[in-house]
């Protein structure tokens, strides 16, 4: 099978509830590099298969008060710096940054995030010193405006429990770790003698 491919049909195996084969259509990158997107090129290829299997797909959502590209789902930005708009002229964030999928949409594999990555730290560095200085609150004070707003605190010590729990009942189970999957869970283990 050649890609890029777009599904187009599926087709039964003898009976209506048997997949037998699939019809895609080759798609083709237009565009400069790493801003390519796949047209369809009218060219389709039938695929034998008996079973068929569906990803769910990946859509970044905004995020207040961050600019979003609603056409590509990503932060606009420029080596990881975000800019006001996806326009291309558009003004960069100062001290805003981005990194992974929300910066590029879903692609790649590891190796595509450490470069991204790294892409975005060289931009970071590349600023240090030449932004200006953050109006940072006290932490106690950051604390008192979340538990004033509900939201629970979770402290380096508080962690720990968490991670203690999480090794105890993977090695009970022969592996390094069994997580906890709940938020209430969490935090019950969070708040045990606290």
């Amino acid at each position: 099978m050649t890609c890029p491919m777009f599904p187009n049909q599926l087709l039964a195996a003898g009976c209506f509830y048997r997949v037998g084969a699939i019809k895609v259509e080759t798609n083709v990158l237009q565009g400069a590099p790493h801003h390519q997107r796949a047209v369809r090129a009218g060219v389709f290829e039938t695929i034998p298969c008996g079973l068929v299997l569906r990803s769910i797909g990946y859509k970044s959502i905004p995020f207040a008060g961050v600019p979003f590209d609603v056409k590509r789902h990503v932060i606009p930005n420029v080596a990881g710096r975000v800019t006001a708009s996806a326009s291309p002229d558009a003004p960069v964030v100062p001290g805003l940054y981005c990194a992974g999928w929300i910066k590029r949409g879903p692609s790649g594999i590891i190796g595509t995030n450490i470069n991204c990555a790294r892409d975005t730290v060289a931009s970071v560095l590349s600023d240090e010193g030449s932004l200006p200085p953050l109006a940072l609150q006290p932490v106690a004070e950051l604390h008192a405006k979340l538990r004033e707003s509900g939201a629970p605190i979770v402290d380096w010590d508080m962690y720990r429990r968490i991670e203690a729990a999480e090794d105890a009942a993977g090695a009970a189970k022969g592996k390094p770790r069994e997580k906890l999957t709940s938020i209430d869970d969490m935090l019950a283990v969070a708040t045990q003698g606290h």
